[in-house]
C-alpha cells in the first residue's frame, strides 16, 4: 500500500493525546514465535492474518523477548507452556549450511588466487628471492588442498578445512 491509497485522515496526528490513549497490550504467538502489539492487531484481522493461538505478556516479558539480547548461544522459542523461553537456537537446514560451505570454500579459492598471483610474477620474471618462492609454493599446496576439499566425504554438509599459509606481514 502507498500513500494514494491511504484514507484522507491517515496522516493526520490522533485527536487523543498520548497520554490518554490505552497502554499497549503485548502478545506472544507460539505458533509464529513471533509478538504482536494490541494496536496492530486490528490491521492483521482486516487482512485475515490474525493468529488464532495469541497469548498476552506482560511488558517485562515483551522486553526480556524482544528487545533484549539473547543469552550467548541461545534463541527465543515457545516454550512447552506456549510462552515464550530461551533455548537452543533450530538447527539450520541442510540447504544453509551446504550453500554457507560452497561460498566460503569460493572465498578461500579466491583469496588463494590473490596471493598467488604477484608471487608467480615474480617467479616467471626471475624476481623472486627465495622466501617468495616458498610462500608461493606453500599458497598452491593450499590451493591444491582447496580444490580437494568437494572430494571429501560429507561435502557439502560437513568440511574440514585445510590451515592457509601463514601470512608474512
Amino acid at each position: 500500500m502507498n500513500d494514494m491509497d491511504l484514507p484522507d485522515d491517515a496522516h493526520q496526528q490522533p485527536d487523543t493525546p498520548p497520554s490518554e490513549l490505552p497502554p499497549r497490550v503485548y502478545f506472544f504467538c507460539p505458533g509464529e514465535n513471533a509478538f504482536y502489539l494490541s494496536d496492530e492487531l486490528p490491521l492483521y484481522a482486516a487482512a485475515g492474518t490474525m493468529p488464532a493461538d495469541l497469548v498476552e505478556v506482560t511488558p517485562e516479558l515483551f522486553q526480556q523477548y524482544a528487545v533484549d539480547l539473547p543469552p550467548e548461544g541461545k534463541a527465543r522459542v515457545a516454550g512447552s507452556d506456549g510462552m515464550p523461553a530461551w533455548g537452543d537456537p533450530p538447527a539450520l537446514p541442510d540447504a544453509v549450511i551446504a550453500a554457507r560451505n560452497r561460498a566460503q570454500l569460493e572465498a578461500h579459492l579466491a583469496e588463494a588466487a590473490a596471493r598467488i598471483a604477484p608471487l608467480q610474477d615474480a617467479a616467471d620474471l626471475d624476481m623472486a628471492t627465495p622466501a617468495e618462492l616458498d610462500t608461493l609454493r606453500a599458497w598452491k599446496v593450499y590451493r591444491v588442498e582447496l580444490a580437494r576439499v568437494e572430494q571429501q566425504e560429507g561435502y557439502p554438509l560437513r568440511v574440514q578445512w585445510p590451515a592457509p599459509p601463514a601470512v608474512q606481514q
